[in-house]
Protein backbone atom coordinates (compact mmCIF):
# COMPACT_ATOMS: atom_id res chain seq x y z
CA UNK A 1 0.00 0.00 0.00
CA UNK A 2 2.85 2.39 0.68
CA UNK A 3 4.40 1.69 -2.49
CA UNK A 4 1.25 2.79 -4.27
CA UNK A 5 0.83 6.05 -2.58
CA UNK A 6 4.62 6.96 -2.82
CA UNK A 7 4.67 6.68 -6.49
CA UNK A 8 1.53 8.73 -7.00
CA UNK A 9 3.08 11.25 -4.90
CA UNK A 10 6.11 11.20 -7.32
CA UNK A 11 4.01 11.67 -10.68
CA UNK A 12 1.71 14.22 -9.06
CA UNK A 13 4.91 16.26 -8.19
CA UNK A 14 6.07 15.68 -11.86
CA UNK A 15 3.32 17.11 -14.16
CA UNK A 16 3.97 21.02 -13.29
CA UNK A 17 7.59 20.77 -13.60
CA UNK A 18 7.36 19.60 -17.18
CA UNK A 19 4.51 21.46 -18.42
CA UNK A 20 6.25 25.08 -16.70
CA UNK A 21 7.29 27.74 -19.39
CA UNK A 22 10.54 29.55 -19.07
CA UNK A 23 12.10 33.05 -19.77
CA UNK A 24 15.10 33.09 -21.69
CA UNK A 25 17.28 35.89 -22.46
CA UNK A 26 19.42 36.65 -25.29
CA UNK A 27 22.16 39.01 -25.91
CA UNK A 28 24.89 39.31 -28.47
CA UNK A 29 28.51 39.66 -27.51
CA UNK A 30 27.31 37.95 -23.76
CA UNK A 31 29.99 36.16 -22.15
CA UNK A 32 28.83 33.70 -19.52
CA UNK A 33 27.36 30.14 -19.59
CA UNK A 34 25.67 31.07 -23.09
CA UNK A 35 22.57 29.14 -21.42
CA UNK A 36 19.96 31.69 -21.19
CA UNK A 37 19.30 31.46 -17.82
CA UNK A 38 19.51 35.05 -17.04
CA UNK A 39 21.51 38.12 -18.31
CA UNK A 40 24.62 37.18 -17.00
CA UNK A 41 24.65 34.30 -19.00
CA UNK A 42 22.50 35.04 -21.60
CA UNK A 43 23.01 33.25 -25.28
CA UNK A 44 24.49 35.10 -27.56
CA UNK A 45 22.57 34.48 -30.38
CA UNK A 46 19.13 33.20 -31.05
CA UNK A 47 19.16 29.34 -30.41
CA UNK A 48 18.18 27.54 -33.71
CA UNK A 49 15.73 25.05 -31.82
CA UNK A 50 13.59 27.32 -29.21
CA UNK A 51 11.13 25.70 -26.60
CA UNK A 52 7.53 25.82 -27.44
CA UNK A 53 5.88 27.92 -24.57
CA UNK A 54 9.23 29.89 -23.70
CA UNK A 55 9.48 33.98 -23.81
CA UNK A 56 13.09 34.86 -25.18
CA UNK A 57 13.94 38.44 -24.04
CA UNK A 58 16.08 39.58 -26.24
CA UNK A 59 18.64 42.97 -25.96
CA UNK A 60 19.54 45.49 -28.03
CA UNK A 61 22.53 44.62 -30.89
CA UNK A 62 22.84 42.77 -34.58
CA UNK A 63 21.23 39.64 -34.85
CA UNK A 64 21.43 38.54 -38.44
CA UNK A 65 19.08 36.53 -40.62
CA UNK A 66 17.30 33.97 -38.66
CA UNK A 67 14.94 31.30 -39.37
CA UNK A 68 11.92 30.11 -37.27
CA UNK A 69 11.46 26.29 -37.87
CA UNK A 70 10.91 24.28 -34.40
CA UNK A 71 8.16 21.99 -34.89
CA UNK A 72 4.77 22.84 -33.60
CA UNK A 73 3.36 21.18 -30.45
CA UNK A 74 -0.10 21.92 -30.28
CA UNK A 75 -0.75 25.12 -30.27
CA UNK A 76 1.75 26.23 -28.24
CA UNK A 77 3.73 29.37 -29.09
CA UNK A 78 7.27 30.44 -29.01
CA UNK A 79 7.00 34.60 -27.74
CA UNK A 80 10.32 36.05 -29.02
CA UNK A 81 10.31 40.21 -26.91
CA UNK A 82 12.47 42.81 -26.88
CA UNK A 83 13.54 43.54 -23.57
CA UNK A 84 13.04 47.31 -22.11
CA UNK A 85 13.65 48.79 -18.94
CA UNK A 86 10.20 48.34 -17.79
CA UNK A 87 10.07 45.05 -18.52
CA UNK A 88 12.90 42.34 -19.10
CA UNK A 89 12.51 39.13 -16.36
CA UNK A 90 15.26 38.43 -14.44
CA UNK A 91 17.15 41.21 -13.11
CA UNK A 92 20.67 39.26 -12.77
CA UNK A 93 23.00 40.53 -15.36
CA UNK A 94 20.94 43.43 -16.23
CA UNK A 95 21.75 47.20 -17.83
CA UNK A 96 19.26 49.39 -18.56
CA UNK A 97 21.16 49.85 -21.48
CA UNK A 98 19.90 46.32 -22.97
CA UNK A 99 16.18 47.57 -23.25
CA UNK A 100 16.91 51.24 -24.94
CA UNK A 101 18.94 49.48 -28.09
CA UNK A 102 17.24 48.31 -30.70
CA UNK A 103 17.35 44.78 -31.55
CA UNK A 104 18.40 44.30 -35.61
CA UNK A 105 17.65 41.19 -37.89
CA UNK A 106 18.61 40.92 -41.45
CA UNK A 107 15.97 38.53 -43.53
CA UNK A 108 13.58 36.43 -41.57
CA UNK A 109 11.93 33.29 -42.59
CA UNK A 110 8.85 31.56 -40.59
CA UNK A 111 8.58 28.02 -41.37
CA UNK A 112 6.74 26.58 -38.81
CA UNK A 113 3.52 28.15 -37.21
CA UNK A 114 2.71 29.71 -33.50
CA UNK A 115 5.01 32.70 -32.82
CA UNK A 116 4.53 35.73 -31.97
CA UNK A 117 7.95 38.51 -32.55
CA UNK A 118 7.16 41.52 -30.48
CA UNK A 119 9.30 44.59 -30.42
CA UNK A 120 7.03 46.36 -27.75
CA UNK A 121 7.57 49.67 -28.25
CA UNK A 122 7.35 51.79 -31.82
CA UNK A 123 4.72 52.11 -34.35
CA UNK A 124 1.21 53.30 -34.24
CA UNK A 125 -0.50 56.92 -33.51
CA UNK A 126 2.16 59.17 -32.30
CA UNK A 127 5.05 57.02 -33.34
CA UNK A 128 4.66 55.88 -36.76
CA UNK A 129 8.34 55.30 -38.21
CA UNK A 130 9.96 55.62 -34.78
CA UNK A 131 11.09 54.01 -31.72
CA UNK A 132 10.82 50.20 -32.90
CA UNK A 133 12.16 47.86 -30.11
CA UNK A 134 12.40 45.33 -33.56
CA UNK A 135 13.99 46.12 -37.04
CA UNK A 136 14.19 43.57 -39.70
CA UNK A 137 16.07 44.85 -43.05
CA UNK A 138 17.12 42.90 -46.06
CA UNK A 139 17.38 43.05 -49.56
CA UNK A 140 15.15 40.40 -50.98
CA UNK A 141 12.06 38.81 -49.07
CA UNK A 142 12.71 40.49 -45.73
CA UNK A 143 10.42 38.10 -43.99
CA UNK A 144 9.45 35.20 -46.32
CA UNK A 145 6.88 32.45 -45.42
CA UNK A 146 8.28 29.46 -47.39
CA UNK A 147 5.61 26.66 -46.13
CA UNK A 148 2.14 26.76 -44.97
CA UNK A 149 1.87 28.66 -41.76
CA UNK A 150 -0.71 29.74 -39.05
CA UNK A 151 -0.75 32.09 -36.47
CA UNK A 152 2.28 34.45 -36.55
CA UNK A 153 2.06 37.96 -34.97
CA UNK A 154 4.51 40.88 -36.16
CA UNK A 155 4.02 43.63 -33.84
CA UNK A 156 6.11 46.95 -33.40
CA UNK A 157 8.34 45.99 -35.90
CA UNK A 158 10.18 48.08 -38.61
CA UNK A 159 10.54 46.38 -41.66
CA UNK A 160 12.48 47.87 -44.38
CA UNK A 161 13.45 46.94 -48.12
CA UNK A 162 16.11 47.32 -50.17
CA UNK A 163 15.26 50.49 -51.64
CA UNK A 164 12.44 51.82 -54.26
CA UNK A 165 15.13 51.43 -56.83
CA UNK A 166 16.32 47.88 -56.33
CA UNK A 167 16.75 46.47 -59.30
CA UNK A 168 14.94 43.11 -57.99
CA UNK A 169 11.16 42.84 -57.43
CA UNK A 170 11.86 42.79 -53.52
CA UNK A 171 9.23 42.33 -51.50
CA UNK A 172 8.46 42.96 -47.59
CA UNK A 173 6.73 39.84 -46.18
CA UNK A 174 6.53 37.10 -48.81
CA UNK A 175 3.42 35.00 -48.10
CA UNK A 176 3.07 32.73 -51.88
CA UNK A 177 2.18 29.55 -49.62
CA UNK A 178 -1.39 29.16 -47.85
CA UNK A 179 -1.58 31.11 -44.59
CA UNK A 180 -4.25 31.34 -41.19
CA UNK A 181 -4.21 33.87 -39.16
CA UNK A 182 -1.43 36.26 -39.55
CA UNK A 183 -1.45 39.49 -37.95
CA UNK A 184 1.03 42.62 -38.38
CA UNK A 185 -0.04 45.50 -35.58
CA UNK A 186 2.06 49.07 -34.95
CA UNK A 187 4.47 48.00 -37.68
CA UNK A 188 6.46 50.18 -40.34
CA UNK A 189 6.83 48.76 -43.47
CA UNK A 190 8.79 50.66 -46.07
CA UNK A 191 10.85 51.52 -48.89
CA UNK A 192 11.21 48.80 -51.21
CA UNK A 193 10.91 48.10 -54.68
CA UNK A 194 7.94 46.03 -54.82
CA UNK A 195 4.88 45.79 -52.98
CA UNK A 196 4.88 45.81 -48.93
CA UNK A 197 2.38 42.53 -49.02
CA UNK A 198 2.59 39.90 -51.42
CA UNK A 199 0.29 36.92 -50.69
CA UNK A 200 -0.65 35.47 -54.15
CA UNK A 201 -0.98 32.61 -55.00
CA UNK A 202 -1.48 31.90 -51.50
CA UNK A 203 -5.45 32.09 -50.84
CA UNK A 204 -4.89 32.40 -47.08
CA UNK A 205 -7.66 32.68 -44.63
CA UNK A 206 -7.52 35.36 -41.56
CA UNK A 207 -5.10 38.29 -41.74
CA UNK A 208 -5.10 40.97 -39.20
CA UNK A 209 -3.11 44.74 -40.55
CA UNK A 210 -3.63 47.53 -38.00
CA UNK A 211 -1.79 50.53 -36.41
CA UNK A 212 0.70 50.35 -39.39
CA UNK A 213 2.30 52.49 -41.50
CA UNK A 214 2.99 51.25 -45.91
CA UNK A 215 5.24 53.92 -47.32
CA UNK A 216 7.26 54.23 -50.61
CA UNK A 217 6.95 51.33 -52.83
CA UNK A 218 9.33 51.72 -55.73
CA UNK A 219 9.81 51.18 -59.52
CA UNK A 220 9.16 47.34 -60.13
CA UNK A 221 6.76 45.70 -61.82
CA UNK A 222 3.29 44.77 -60.32
CA UNK A 223 4.06 47.01 -57.81
CA UNK A 224 1.73 47.85 -54.85
CA UNK A 225 1.47 47.88 -50.97
CA UNK A 226 -0.58 44.60 -51.07
CA UNK A 227 -0.63 42.33 -54.13
CA UNK A 228 -3.35 39.64 -52.73
CA UNK A 229 -4.48 36.66 -53.99
CA UNK A 230 -8.19 35.01 -53.19
CA UNK A 231 -7.42 35.88 -49.81
CA UNK A 232 -10.88 36.18 -47.52
CA UNK A 233 -11.38 37.24 -43.43
CA UNK A 234 -9.30 40.06 -43.64
CA UNK A 235 -9.29 43.06 -41.57
CA UNK A 236 -7.42 46.49 -43.27
CA UNK A 237 -7.71 49.41 -40.31
CA UNK A 238 -6.55 52.35 -39.07
CA UNK A 239 -3.52 51.89 -41.20
CA UNK A 240 -1.38 55.27 -43.44
CA UNK A 241 -0.10 54.59 -46.65
CA UNK A 242 2.22 57.20 -48.40
CA UNK A 243 3.46 57.37 -51.62
CA UNK A 244 2.06 54.15 -52.76
CA UNK A 245 3.07 53.47 -56.31
CA UNK A 246 2.00 50.65 -59.36
CA UNK A 247 -1.68 49.15 -60.06
CA UNK A 248 -3.22 49.90 -57.07
CA UNK A 249 -2.84 50.47 -53.14
CA UNK A 250 -4.22 47.52 -52.12
CA UNK A 251 -5.03 45.30 -55.17
CA UNK A 252 -6.85 41.55 -55.16
CA UNK A 253 -6.29 39.32 -58.38
CA UNK A 254 -8.74 36.67 -58.09
CA UNK A 255 -7.40 34.15 -60.87
CA UNK A 256 -6.75 31.63 -58.23
CA UNK A 257 -10.50 31.52 -56.47
CA UNK A 258 -12.16 34.74 -55.03
CA UNK A 259 -11.38 36.80 -52.01
CA UNK A 260 -14.07 37.21 -49.71
CA UNK A 261 -15.24 38.90 -46.39
CA UNK A 262 -12.47 42.01 -46.66
CA UNK A 263 -12.88 44.67 -44.13
CA UNK A 264 -10.86 47.95 -44.74
CA UNK A 265 -12.08 51.03 -42.57
CA UNK A 266 -10.32 53.64 -41.16
CA UNK A 267 -7.16 54.16 -43.49
CA UNK A 268 -5.46 57.36 -44.74
CA UNK A 269 -4.30 57.03 -48.07
CA UNK A 270 -2.00 60.08 -49.64
CA UNK A 271 0.61 61.05 -51.43
CA UNK A 272 3.16 63.46 -50.33
CA UNK A 273 3.61 65.14 -54.32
Amino acid sequence: MKRIIYSLAFSVCLVPLCAEAANKYVRPGATGLNNGSDWANAYSSLPSTLTRGDVYYLAGGTYGSYTFATPVSGTTPITVRKATVADHGVATGWSDAYGTTQAQFGALAFKTSYHVFDGVTGGGPGSWESNFGFKVQATYHTIDFPAVVSDITLRHVDIQGGGRTATSDTDLLYLVNKFTNITVSHCFLHDTSRTMILSWPASGNGMLVEYSKFARNGTAEHREAWSAGADSNVTVRHNLFEDILGTGVIAIVNSTGVASNWNVYGNVFYHTG
